[in-house]
Parts: C-alpha cells; sequence; structure tokens
C-alpha cells in the first residue's frame, strides 16, 4: 500500500459530505490522510467522529474569509498535503470499494498522466474509436430523487443517522439495489478498455502532488465553481501532461442534486466561461467543442 493524501472541498450540503467520508473510510484500499477545506455555513467538525475513531490522519481547514470558491479551497489542501500521490473528491462524491487502488497503479507506471479520472455516473466523453459521445450508464440521481419524492431526505441540513442512511438507500436504488455491486461489475467489463482524454477533470482526479506544484495549481480568479478544471487540464496538456478517464474505478456524483442549490453558482459559471475565453481563445468554445479542437 502507498500513503496518499485525499483532499476534499466543502461546499455545505451536509448529509452528503457525512457519507461521503464514511465511504471514505469503508472503502479506501490505500492508507491516507485527509485534508479538508470548509467552506461550509454550518461546520463541518459536528460530524467527524468517524475520522477521529478510524485513527486516520486528518486536518480541516477553516478560512479566516470565505474562499469563494473551490480553485482557492483546492490549493489550500494541496499546499497541506505531505504525500506525493494526491486525490481529489468533491463532498458529494460516493466512492466504491478499493476506487483509490487502479488509480495509484496507473500514475505509478505512467508518469506522463497529469490528471487521471474516475468513471462517473455524471461525465460525458468523446470516444475516439467509436466516433460517438458517450455519457452516464445509470439513471441521473436528480430524476431519481423526483420518482421516489426523496425531496426531504436530499435536501434536509439533518445531521442525523437517518438522514444518512435516507441517502445511502436512494444510492443504492439508483443502481438497481447496489452502488457498490454496479461498480465492481463495471469495473471488471471494462478492466481492459483503452483510456480516454479529457478536457476536464469532473468530481474527482488523481495526480502527483510534484506535478501541481509544476502547473502552479488551479487558477483562483475562478470562483464558486465551473471552468476552473478545464483551466487546469489545458496548462497541463501544454506541459505535456495528459488528462485521462480509465474505466477500472467507478464512483458516483450527485451533483446533479446539489449544484442548484450552491448560492450565486449559476452566474459565478457564466462569469468563469467568459474570464476562461479571455485568457484561452477568443472563440466561444465548450468543453465538447475545446476537445475537439485540440485533436
Amino acid at each position: 500500500m502507498t500513503k496518499i493524501s485525499i483532499i476534499m472541498a466543502c461546499k455545505d450540503h451536509q448529509v452528503y459530505t457525512q457519507l461521503a467520508i464514511a465511504r471514505l473510510i469503508q472503502n479506501t484500499y490505500n492508507d491516507f490522510e485527509l485534508i479538508i477545506a470548509d467552506d461550509s455555513v454550518q461546520p463541518i467538525d459536528m460530524f467527524i467522529t468517524e475520522l477521529v475513531e478510524s485513527g486516520i490522519d486528518y486536518t480541516v481547514l477553516y478560512p479566516p474569509t470565505p474562499r469563494d470558491g473551490a480553485a482557492h479551497a483546492r490549493n489550500d489542501c494541496l499546499r497541506n498535503s505531505h504525500y506525493e500521490y494526491v486525490i481529489d473528491v468533491d463532498n458529494d462524491v460516493m466512492v466504491t470499494p478499493g476506487w483509490d487502488r487502479p488509480l495509484i497503479e496507473k500514475l505509478e507506471a505512467e508518469p506522463d498522466i497529469g490528471l487521471l479520472i474516475p468513471m462517473q455516473n455524471d461525465l460525458y466523453f468523446f470516444d475516439k474509436e467509436s466516433q460517438i459521445y458517450e455519457g452516464s450508464r445509470v439513471l441521473n440521481f436528480w430524476d431519481v430523487c423526483v420518482r421516489f419524492k426523496h425531496f426531504r431526505t436530499m435536501m434536509s441540513p439533518d445531521l442525523t443517522k437517518e438522514g444518512v442512511q435516507g441517502l445511502e438507500h436512494i444510492l443504492n436504488e439508483t443502481y438497481g439495489g447496489s452502488l457498490d455491486n454496479f461498480a465492481k461489475s463495471y469495473a471488471e467489463r471494462n478492466k481492459n478498455r483503452e483510456p480516454v482524454h479529457l478536457m476536464n477533470t469532473w468530481a474527482s482526479w488523481a495526480t502527483r502532488l510534484s506535478i501541481m506544484k509544476d502547473v502552479g495549481g488551479y487558477d483562483e480568479n475562478y470562483k464558486k465553481a465551473g471552468y476552473e478544471d478545464l483551466d487546469l487540464a489545458r496548462r497541463l496538456n501544454m506541459l505535456n501532461y495528459r488528462t485521462i478517464i480509465t474505466f477500472n474505478s467507478y464512483i458516483h456524483h450527485c451533483m446533479s442534486t446539489t449544484r442548484p442549490f450552491i448560492p450565486g453558482a449559476v452566474q459565478a459559471e457564466t462569469n468563469n466561461s467568459e474570464y476562461y475565453r479571455r485568457k484561452f481563445t477568443s472563440e466561444n468554445l465548450n468543453p465538447r467543442e475545446e476537445w475537439l479542437k485540440q485533436k
């Protein structure tokens, strides 16, 4: 096993964060430290009991003023990481058993990888072999919430075990009974599939700390969330590092439920897209068009 750093930028959604941390403890293969940048309205320290009981090294970073962005929060985490291999997860990401092992093994084997992305439910990409865009293979999490009328459980700030268990129940319903079983089956079916080049980091990535220092980390001019990951992948590409997805690790991202409730997220994404285009190009490119242009 390799000692690794896992970083997490928290943006409220307490029930999600609680379950996300619990699943990290249960499902991570390698020994890890957890670096949390807590930019939540309600501090997360009220439910990190499981971290204490697990004996995992953890650090919670509280900003003197709001960071106003995932880019700033993740840079804070990177500055406080102690190990060469780093994995970032959003605080609404649910990992599955052994999810980190193939990521670290591939990074060790291929030093030209800048960012390695695990397969996830809300990820789309262009498959060069089939010449088509490939998206989620599972139901959209938001649609499932609507179908089963679980709004109260999904949006509640309740930090009780009932809230967390309710969320996990919905999560498993999405995958026909078990997220973990789906992830295991998916990874086995796709273990020999060739990686696909991406221009985005989505909800989780793995890298080396030395590479992040080389590229200068995230550009903190991006506020809230949106385009900071596209910017990072593009700058890594300029340094001849690859950003690729691997199919033998599967995670679930709840963004379709959580993102609409981040205050100011829509306007921030518009502002971020304008900043990105001014920085790199005058053309009106979305991530898919950008990927095709790079090819």
